[in-house]
């Protein structure tokens, strides 16, 4: 089985409940970009992060400028945005410069004050978790 692994970075707490849900079903503690996990040798890794303002959290990138291709092989993105479009493309820039492949991203609906109030929601996290199982393969 690949080894797997799950970082998130969250301003409203939404990538942290995708995080979770993502790991209690593939048996994988998620941690917190904001706490400087040290990066570890991993065949996946599900990176969970919110778009704001069209960027991503300065903890993510902080997180991601540290990888290298020999740690990890492969990253999957798990994206909230409330407009349900926006992408973490700086996170794939940086990914790229780094020789690290971006297998695939999801992006899911999350909340901005009264914009899609509720998102992400229990049908979100299940679609989450339904797309990081197939990946996890």
């Amino acid at each position: 089985m690949d080894k797997l692994s799950i970082v998130y970075a969250t301003r409203t707490r939404h990538s942290q409940a995708l995080a979770v849900a993502i790991g209690a079903a593939l048996g994988v503690r998620p941690e917190n970009a904001a706490d400087k996990p040290a990066p570890r040798d991993t065949d996946t890794l599900f990176l969970v992060g919110g778009v704001y303002g069209g960027q991503s959290l300065p903890e993510m990138m902080a997180y991601v400028t540290g990888l290298r291709s020999d740690q990890v092989r492969r990253v999957v993105l798990v994206t909230s945005s409330a407009s349900g479009t926006m992408r973490q493309l700086a996170v794939r820039q940086a990914l790229m410069a780094a020789g690290i492949p971006v297998a695939r991203e999801i992006i899911l609906y999350g909340s901005l004050f009264l914009l899609r109030l509720g998102h992400p929601n229990r049908a979100d996290r299940a679609h989450a978790v339904d797309f990081a199982r197939e990946l996890a393969c």
